[in-house]
């Protein structure tokens, strides 16, 4: 009786290198570059757009008093008011894509403001003798 053959060893894995690492990470590169590259684009009109629009700004205030000394300013703009009649309120244009918006007010007794960017309330305070409402804008 003659003893069979023993089984053959395992095949080993073939050695394709640094081939196939290389190119998977060459894929997921330029599947990130291309989507990366619509996504900035996108995101990139989009902070055109809203660099170029104006935005309107409304100041406020009120006093007990009936009357007022406010100081209210933008970044391109500045006012001082004497004795304003209160309720009192300011509309402007502030142009570009960013800026500073702020109304100090004093008067006797209770004083509040508000501060409004584009139809939203974005700052109030209400204090005696002084008060102030401020705002980046972006």
């Amino acid at each position: 009786m003659s003893m069979p053959y023993p089984p053959p060893p395992p095949l080993a894995p073939k050695n394709r290198g640094p081939w196939l690492i290389i190119g998977i990470v060459a894929a997921v590169i330029a599947v990130l570059c291309c989507g990366g590259i619509g996504v900035a684009y996108f995101i990139g009109l989009r902070t055109v757009e809203e660099a170029t629009k104006p935005h309107d700004v409304r100041f406020e205030v009120t006093s007990e008093a009936g009357t007022a000394y406010i100081n209210w300013s933008t970044l391109g703009d500045s006012a001082v008011e004497s004795e304003a009649a209160t309720p009192w309120s300011k509309e402007v244009q502030l142009e570009g894509s960013a800026g500073l918006a702020g109304v100090t007010a004093t008067a006797i007794g209770t004083i509040s403001c508000k501060l409004w960017v584009d139809g939203n309330l974005v700052d109030e305070g209400e204090s005696e003798g002084v008060v102030n409402c401020s705002a980046t804008i972006s």
